[in-house]
């Protein structure tokens, strides 16, 4: 989940910039909390806004379309009451089970 995360970071951010991390991080924590679908709107919306041509956004719409397609088997989505579905490590969070999350 990572990668794609950071390839729509490039998308959005310039090169080397530090800021990149910061939203990366945000970015990979509410994917962690069981918002995927919010994160991938969001970095949408943010494409959008930022007018990128098609192949400059090529790295977002990569993202989100994995976002969207496995937030299905994620673990940690909110289930119909609203709270969070028993977590245990599935397509999303199982290559970020060695995460430090403070």
């Amino acid at each position: 989940m990572l990668e794609y995360i950071w390839k729509a970071a490039w998308s959005l951010h310039d090169a080397g910039d530090p800021a990149a991390e910061d939203w990366v991080a945000v970015k990979a924590l509410a994917v962690l909390t069981g918002n995927s679908a919010q994160v991938a709107a969001g970095i949408t919306a943010e494409a959008e806004a930022a007018g990128l041509t098609a192949s400059q956004r090529h790295g977002a719409d990569t993202c989100v379309h994995y976002l969207t397609s496995k937030h299905q088997f994620s673990p940690l989505r909110p289930g119909p009451s609203g709270r969070l579905a028993h977590p245990q490590p599935g397509v999303i969070e199982g290559a970020c089970r060695h995460l430090p999350v403070n």
